[in-house]
């Protein structure tokens, strides 16, 4: 799925997730939950988002 449009439009928060996995202890957590967003914002479909959002959950509570 490309989502290289939906990046070049948040360049800040790119540029952030960066910074974060560069300089933090949990290495690729904020690249990986970025990356989710871009993928999250691309597809519009209720089952989808729902199936992202319990699975961040899930990845979240460890």
């Amino acid at each position: 799925m490309p989502i290289s449009r939906i990046i070049l439009g948040s360049k800040k928060d790119y540029a952030l997730t960066y910074l974060h996995t560069g300089y933090d202890d949990v290495g690729l957590t904020y690249f990986i939950i970025y990356k989710l967003g871009c993928i999250r914002r691309e597809k519009s479909g209720r089952e989808f988002v729902f199936i992202i959002d319990r699975e961040c959950d899930l990845w979240r509570e460890g």
